[in-house]
């Protein structure tokens, strides 16, 4: 772990897919039993996507039965405006995992089939009750995120008005490949305690560049690597290069 201008950063490269949901798992562990015993809880967002479907199923199994789920907050990074049965559905994703078996304390799914307006409106609520705010966003104790072929995170697309957004906490997009979104917003990531990226296959090793080394600003992955309190890389050999 190195620190970088005053703040933590992380960085691990594994063999292969199945080793990065391990080494992230143990991170995810590290972090929920460090919150648990700060504060008495633990908020952790799930991101959609292939790589962290792997993380979700290591954690639903046996291994994982000793951390403090019972103290344990799961929320949504980003939806797409679909019911949470929908093959599309980050809900649906983290459900055919077995994660959503755990005895948890609250599961906080964006709900993607309301008005998405509204639905935006409502998840900023809930940020509201589960965390106080600094800078300006919600101090949720740690978010998982992805990273595009374009360098999109989350929901936040490269050139939308969302990614300059610092007043509200939730947003519905426009419509992107013909599919409104709710996502969390920049300063939801920047206000976190943690926020862990999972990148994965040779086709992002340009983009990991870009994004980790050179903070690209027209990159929203570039902007939170570059505003993040605390950050935690992991990737495969094939993004790293």
């Amino acid at each position: 772990m190195e620190k970088v201008g005053g703040l933590s950063r992380e960085i691990v490269v594994e063999s292969c897919l199945e080793a990065v949901a391990e080494a992230a798992a143990m991170r995810v562990a590290r972090e929920a039993r460090a919150a648990v015993e700060a504060r008495g809880a633990f908020t952790l967002v799930l991101s959609g996507g292939s790589t962290p479907e792997g993380l979700y199923r290591v954690l639903a199994g046996s291994a994982y039965d000793d951390l403090p789920w019972a103290s344990t907050h799961l929320l949504w990074g980003d939806e797409r405006c679909v019911s949470p049965q929908d093959e599309r559905s980050n809900y649906r994703l983290a459900e055919t995992t077995g994660l959503l078996e755990r005895a948890v304390a609250g599961v906080h799914r964006m709900r993607g089939e309301d008005p998405p307006e509204d639905a935006a409106a409502a998840y900023e609520r809930v940020l509201l009750t589960l965390a106080d705010g600094i800078g300006g966003g919600p101090e949720l104790d740690l978010i998982l995120l992805g990273m595009g072929h374009d360098g999109h995170t989350a929901s936040l697309f490269p050139g939308s008005p969302d990614v300059e957004e610092r007043d509200r906490w939730v947003v519905a997009t426009a419509e992107h490949s013909g599919m409104r979104r709710l996502t969390l917003t920049m300063p939801v990531f920047l206000a976190a305690r943690r926020v862990m990226f999972l990148v994965t296959g040779s086709p992002k090793r340009e983009l990991v560049q870009r994004a980790l080394h050179e903070e690209d600003p027209t990159m929203p992955a570039g902007l939170v690597v570059g505003g993040a309190r605390a950050l935690t890389w992991i990737m495969d050999e094939a993004a790293a290069g």
